[in-house]
Protein backbone atom coordinates (compact mmCIF):
# COMPACT_ATOMS: atom_id res chain seq x y z
CA UNK A 1 0.00 0.00 0.00
CA UNK A 2 2.79 2.42 0.89
CA UNK A 3 4.60 1.58 -2.35
CA UNK A 4 1.45 2.34 -4.35
CA UNK A 5 1.11 5.74 -2.64
CA UNK A 6 4.76 6.54 -3.38
CA UNK A 7 4.32 5.58 -7.04
CA UNK A 8 1.28 7.87 -7.30
CA UNK A 9 3.17 10.72 -5.60
CA UNK A 10 6.22 10.35 -7.86
CA UNK A 11 4.03 10.13 -10.98
CA UNK A 12 2.03 13.16 -9.85
CA UNK A 13 5.26 15.11 -9.31
CA UNK A 14 6.53 14.17 -12.78
CA UNK A 15 3.19 15.16 -14.32
CA UNK A 16 3.15 18.56 -12.60
CA UNK A 17 6.79 19.08 -13.59
CA UNK A 18 5.94 18.16 -17.18
CA UNK A 19 3.04 20.60 -17.14
CA UNK A 20 5.33 23.38 -15.89
CA UNK A 21 7.94 22.65 -18.57
CA UNK A 22 5.23 22.69 -21.26
CA UNK A 23 3.93 26.03 -19.96
CA UNK A 24 7.36 27.63 -20.04
CA UNK A 25 8.30 26.23 -23.44
CA UNK A 26 4.93 27.09 -25.00
CA UNK A 27 5.21 30.65 -23.68
CA UNK A 28 8.75 30.94 -25.00
CA UNK A 29 7.94 29.56 -28.44
CA UNK A 30 4.93 31.85 -28.87
CA UNK A 31 6.97 34.85 -27.75
CA UNK A 32 9.91 33.83 -29.97
CA UNK A 33 7.79 33.85 -33.11
CA UNK A 34 6.22 37.17 -32.08
CA UNK A 35 9.73 38.59 -31.63
CA UNK A 36 11.04 36.94 -34.83
CA UNK A 37 8.13 36.94 -37.30
CA UNK A 38 10.55 36.33 -40.17
CA UNK A 39 11.55 33.03 -38.53
CA UNK A 40 7.87 32.07 -38.27
CA UNK A 41 7.52 32.71 -41.99
CA UNK A 42 10.68 30.79 -42.91
CA UNK A 43 9.62 27.89 -40.66
CA UNK A 44 6.09 27.83 -42.08
CA UNK A 45 4.37 28.45 -38.75
CA UNK A 46 0.60 28.52 -39.16
CA UNK A 47 -1.77 31.03 -37.57
CA UNK A 48 0.77 33.82 -37.30
CA UNK A 49 1.45 37.08 -39.11
CA UNK A 50 3.85 36.85 -42.03
CA UNK A 51 4.04 40.54 -42.87
CA UNK A 52 6.58 41.84 -40.36
CA UNK A 53 10.29 41.85 -39.59
CA UNK A 54 11.82 41.74 -36.10
CA UNK A 55 11.85 44.92 -34.05
CA UNK A 56 15.53 45.39 -33.20
CA UNK A 57 15.05 48.70 -31.45
CA UNK A 58 16.88 49.04 -28.13
CA UNK A 59 13.59 48.99 -26.19
CA UNK A 60 12.29 45.85 -27.90
CA UNK A 61 15.62 44.14 -27.43
CA UNK A 62 15.70 45.07 -23.74
CA UNK A 63 12.16 43.68 -23.26
CA UNK A 64 13.15 40.40 -24.96
CA UNK A 65 16.26 40.06 -22.83
CA UNK A 66 14.23 40.65 -19.68
CA UNK A 67 11.95 37.80 -20.68
CA UNK A 68 14.91 35.51 -21.33
CA UNK A 69 16.32 36.49 -17.94
CA UNK A 70 13.09 35.26 -16.34
CA UNK A 71 12.69 32.04 -18.32
CA UNK A 72 16.19 30.69 -17.71
CA UNK A 73 16.06 30.82 -13.87
CA UNK A 74 12.59 29.22 -14.02
CA UNK A 75 14.08 26.31 -15.96
CA UNK A 76 17.19 26.16 -13.78
CA UNK A 77 14.91 25.88 -10.76
CA UNK A 78 13.38 22.68 -12.09
CA UNK A 79 14.91 19.25 -11.58
CA UNK A 80 14.34 17.50 -14.94
CA UNK A 81 15.47 14.00 -13.91
CA UNK A 82 11.91 12.67 -13.35
CA UNK A 83 11.12 13.65 -16.96
CA UNK A 84 13.79 11.39 -18.49
CA UNK A 85 12.39 9.60 -21.51
CA UNK A 86 9.44 11.97 -21.89
CA UNK A 87 8.98 14.67 -24.55
CA UNK A 88 9.12 17.34 -21.85
CA UNK A 89 12.63 16.23 -20.94
CA UNK A 90 13.75 16.94 -24.51
CA UNK A 91 11.86 20.26 -24.58
CA UNK A 92 13.53 21.24 -21.30
CA UNK A 93 17.00 20.54 -22.73
CA UNK A 94 16.38 22.34 -26.01
CA UNK A 95 14.89 25.37 -24.30
CA UNK A 96 17.61 25.59 -21.70
CA UNK A 97 20.28 25.33 -24.40
CA UNK A 98 18.56 28.03 -26.48
CA UNK A 99 18.28 30.43 -23.54
CA UNK A 100 21.80 29.84 -22.25
CA UNK A 101 23.18 30.31 -25.76
CA UNK A 102 21.19 33.46 -26.39
CA UNK A 103 22.23 35.02 -23.10
CA UNK A 104 25.87 34.02 -23.53
CA UNK A 105 26.09 35.50 -27.03
CA UNK A 106 24.52 38.88 -26.23
CA UNK A 107 27.96 40.42 -26.35
CA UNK A 108 28.17 39.45 -30.05
CA UNK A 109 25.30 41.85 -30.93
CA UNK A 110 23.81 39.53 -33.57
CA UNK A 111 20.77 41.79 -33.79
CA UNK A 112 22.88 44.39 -35.59
CA UNK A 113 24.03 42.24 -38.47
CA UNK A 114 24.49 38.52 -38.38
CA UNK A 115 26.50 37.34 -41.32
CA UNK A 116 27.50 34.00 -39.87
CA UNK A 117 27.90 31.10 -42.28
CA UNK A 118 24.88 29.55 -40.56
CA UNK A 119 21.67 31.19 -39.44
CA UNK A 120 20.70 32.87 -42.69
CA UNK A 121 22.66 36.11 -42.35
CA UNK A 122 22.69 36.61 -46.13
CA UNK A 123 19.02 35.71 -46.34
CA UNK A 124 18.20 38.38 -43.76
CA UNK A 125 19.87 40.96 -45.99
CA UNK A 126 17.75 39.85 -48.93
CA UNK A 127 14.55 39.86 -46.85
CA UNK A 128 15.12 43.42 -45.68
CA UNK A 129 15.76 44.59 -49.21
CA UNK A 130 19.32 45.76 -48.46
CA UNK A 131 20.83 44.61 -51.72
CA UNK A 132 23.40 47.43 -51.77
CA UNK A 133 24.44 46.43 -48.25
CA UNK A 134 24.89 42.85 -49.44
CA UNK A 135 27.21 44.04 -52.21
CA UNK A 136 29.22 46.00 -49.64
CA UNK A 137 29.48 42.84 -47.53
CA UNK A 138 30.64 40.76 -50.50
CA UNK A 139 33.17 43.46 -51.36
CA UNK A 140 34.44 43.44 -47.77
CA UNK A 141 34.76 39.65 -47.89
CA UNK A 142 36.77 39.95 -51.08
CA UNK A 143 39.07 42.50 -49.50
CA UNK A 144 39.52 40.36 -46.39
CA UNK A 145 39.70 36.89 -47.92
CA UNK A 146 40.89 37.68 -51.43
CA UNK A 147 39.55 37.03 -54.88
CA UNK A 148 39.78 33.27 -54.32
CA UNK A 149 36.41 33.42 -52.56
CA UNK A 150 34.69 35.00 -55.57
CA UNK A 151 36.31 32.54 -57.97
CA UNK A 152 35.34 29.59 -55.76
CA UNK A 153 31.75 30.83 -55.53
CA UNK A 154 31.55 31.45 -59.29
CA UNK A 155 32.89 28.00 -60.09
CA UNK A 156 30.58 26.38 -57.55
CA UNK A 157 33.51 24.94 -55.62
CA UNK A 158 32.39 26.74 -52.51
CA UNK A 159 29.40 24.46 -52.18
CA UNK A 160 31.03 21.17 -53.20
CA UNK A 161 32.96 18.98 -50.78
CA UNK A 162 36.69 19.13 -51.36
CA UNK A 163 38.36 16.09 -52.89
Amino acid sequence: MILAVLVVLVQGNADSLATRVRQITDTYLTAYFERHPDEATLDGVAHTRHDRLPDNSPNALARWRQREDVWLPELEGLAPAPLAGRPEWIAYGIMRDALEGSIATRVCRFELWSVAHTGGGWLALKLTGSLPLMFVAVGAALLIYGAGVAIAIRMGAWFRPSR
